[in-house]
């Protein structure tokens, strides 16, 4: 497979199906961007000078759950938290 920059922004295109994925026209600048809406009407958009930069965006972005700095982890439950559990050290 080929690994032109086209061919790059056409497997994330397939990957990432529910994203609206484009290149910045050359006239407003560079890098891509990508757009979706969410379940709540809400939109999302990101925006990466590069591919790659754009592909570990998206990847953060699918995610499931909260992510970032400001994230307590405390406040999440812990899987496989059942009482006796060996990974626990309990």
């Amino acid at each position: 497979m080929s690994d032109t920059p086209a061919a790059w922004l056409a497997r994330l295109k397939v990957a990432f199906p529910h994203w609206s994925i484009h290149k910045v026209p050359p006239a407003t600048g560079t890098g891509f961007t990508a757009s979706r809406g969410l379940p709540d009407g809400r939109s999302q958009s990101l925006y990466a000078p590069t591919l790659a930069e754009l592909e570990y965006e998206l990847w953060i972005a699918s995610r499931t759950g909260p992510t970032g700095a400001d994230v307590d982890a405390d406040r999440h439950p812990i899987r496989n938290s059942w009482p006796g559990n060996p990974r626990l050290g309990t």
